[in-house]
Order: C-alpha cells, then sequence, then structure tokens
C-alpha cells in the first residue's frame, strides 16, 4: 500500500506541486525535504521533475514517471488538488511546511 502527497513550491506567486505516490509520511518525506531539498532552488528542481514515485536524497536516485517510466511530465499549478492526498508539502520563504 502506497501513501501519497503532494510537493509543492511558490513560484511567481502560485502554487506549483508534483504528485508522489510512495512513502509520503512525514517521517521519510519531510524529514527528506528538509535535509536534502532546503532550498528554493533544490525544491524547484526537484518539482521541474513532475510526477514521481518515490523519494530520496538526490534527483538522480528518486524515481520520476517522466524521466524514468517514459511516462508525460505532470506539473500541476493552482491549489485545486493540491490537498487531494494524505500529505501535502510546501516550500514558502525558505523552509518546508506540511498541511
Amino acid at each position: 500500500m502506497s501513501t501519497h502527497a503532494n510537493i509543492g513550491t511558490i513560484q511567481n506567486g502560485e502554487l506549483v506541486y508534483i504528485y508522489l505516490h510512495f512513502d509520503g509520511y512525514p517521517s521519510h518525506t519531510l524529514t527528506t525535504l528538509k535535509s536534502h531539498y532546503n532550498s528554493q532552488e533544490l525544491a524547484d528542481q526537484l518539482i521541474s521533475m513532475g510526477d514521481m514515485s518515490g523519494l530520496d536524497n538526490t534527483i538522480e536516485s528518486s524515481i520520476f514517471y517522466a524521466r524514468d517510466r517514459g511516462e508525460k511530465k505532470v506539473i500541476n499549478k493552482g491549489e485545486s488538488n493540491f490537498t487531494n492526498c494524505e500529505y501535502a508539502y510546501i516550500f514558502n520563504n525558505g523552509e518546508w511546511k506540511m498541511k
């Protein structure tokens, strides 16, 4: 069973986010985001890869649907479905927050 999450940033005043399929629990995802993606540049790089299957300590070792499975790249905008998962994480004002 998987624990879904959304991971987002604010870009040009708009929420931009991706879907994470596996291990969206704060003990893994929030810890990993705070430890390895704790700047606007790194958060934006992560989001730019599109929806993902699994988050790891680096972009290279994380699993993205488009890059690693040849699927269409999906990057979502707006708040309409941002909390449509068990967990949601947003990088804003220099820090990761959980919703």
